[in-house]
This record gives structure tokens, C-alpha cells and sequence, in this order.
């Protein structure tokens, strides 16, 4: 395991401490652990339950839709990390979720939500050679590597991307003052493909076509 097939990095520069630590103590359990030929690796099953007498805390996380309070939150970072890394050094993906809306952290079509016993991040090693999985945090930068025997990095390609724009909701409220607006903007949705082309494959491979919801914007208006 001497060559770095590949590696993805993404900020932690907008994560706040909670989050932070969630994701440090989920890179502990992930880094330097090496996938045999043909074996699987569940982000689940390595990183166990995310609850406090592992040192996990609360923090922002969105669970089906919902941006909730949650034991752990803040770790899809470090699976989509993860999952970015996995897709360019040509392993295999058995499973991975999207979110409901697009994130900040990696583009679309390159997260990768998990959320213990509901969705899990599950890859495996196609090769004849054993993969390792190296992850640490530098300056903020949040890196994730793979490790095995030189090949080619695999060429990942977005495709048939399309916007979806938010919708307006209006709500009228006693809240406010006659009249005054509060104005919450909403995030656009988007419909994408993930291709992948590696060298070792005479064609391309359609990895995913994800949609993800257009989360509307709030006009609160005081009656």
C-alpha cells in the first residue's frame, strides 16, 4: 500500500466546535484501516453508534429533510469526504444515500448521508491488492486518502444537471409587526448524474442520478 490512488479534502472552515469534534472522533475510527481484496467497509460498522460515552455531541444534522439537534451531527461530512475518495480510487460502492438537499461541503453527487441503523456508507475493495484508508484533519482541511498499488485515478463527471428552484412560502404571522417581512432564502434543488470512468474499465459507469429538493424560501409577513 505505498501508492495514493486517491484523495479528497473539504473545509471545516463553516462547521462549528460541535461538529468538529463529531467529525475528529469519527476520523479516528476511519483512518489507517485497510480493506482486504474483495472485503466491504461500513462507515457504520467502523464508526459504531455516535453517543456520548464515545465523546460524540450535539450538533446540527439534517435527518430525512429535517435540520434537527443530534448526537454525532456534522459527521455526513467525513462519509461524503469519504465517499469522494472511494469513487476516484475505483472502489466499489455497495451503498450510499444522498441527502434530502444539497450540502456545503462537497458538490452534488458526492455525499454521502449516514445516520446509524438507518443509512450507511458500504464500499468494497475490487482489487487483488489490499486498499488503505487514511484520514486526518489539517488546518481546517478535512482530507481523506486512499492508499494501494498505483493505477490510474479514476475520472468522475457530472452530467443532465438540472436546477430546481425554490419554491415561496408565505406565512403570516402575529409575530411581527403589521405589515414588517422576515425573509428567509431558500437553497435550490438540483437533479444530477455521477459518471465514472477508470482505466481499468472499457466503459463508463453511471454511479447515480440524485435529486435533491429544492428547500423553499419564507416570506413571514406580520397580520
Amino acid at each position: 500500500m505505498k501508492d495514493l490512488l486517491s484523495n479528497f479534502s473539504s473545509s471545516l472552515a463553516e462547521r462549528n466546535h460541535e461538529q468538529k469534534v463529531n467529525i475528529s472522533i469519527g476520523v479516528n475510527y476511519i483512518n489507517n484501516k485497510t480493506i482486504r481484496p474483495n472485503d466491504i467497509f461500513s462507515f457504520n460498522k467502523i464508526v459504531g453508534p455516535r453517543n456520548i460515552d464515545k465523546g460524540f455531541l450535539d450538533a446540527r444534522a439534517f435527518m430525512e429533510g429535517e435540520l434537527i439537534t443530534s448526537i454525532g451531527g456534522g459527521i455526513c461530512q467525513l462519509s461524503s469526504t469519504l465517499y469522494a475518495a472511494s469513487l476516484m480510487a475505483g472502489l466499489k460502492i455497495i451503498k450510499r444515500v444522498p441527502h434530502f438537499y444539497t450540502v456545503d461541503s462537497v458538490p452534488p453527487g458526492l455525499d454521502a448521508s449516514v445516520w446509524y441503523a438507518k443509512s450507511d456508507l458500504i464500499v468494497q475493495n475490487p482489487f487483488s491488492y489490499p486498499v488503505k484508508i487514511r484520514a486526518f484533519i489539517v488546518n481546517n482541511i478535512l482530507k481523506v486518502e486512499i492508499w494501494g498499488t498505483k493505477h490510474e485515478k479514476c475520472k468522475i463527471s457530472f452530467i443532465d444537471k438540472k436546477i430546481i428552484q425554490p419554491k415561496i412560502k408565505i406565512i403570516y404571522t402575529n409575530s411581527l409587526k403589521t405589515g414588517k417581512r422576515l425573509i428567509t432564502e431558500g437553497r435550490k434543488g438540483c437533479y444530477i448524474k455521477t459518471i465514472r470512468k477508470c482505466a481499468y474499465s472499457i466503459s463508463e459507469e453511471l454511479i447515480s442520478e440524485d435529486v435533491y429538493k429544492a428547500f423553499p424560501t419564507t416570506i413571514m409577513i406580520g397580520r
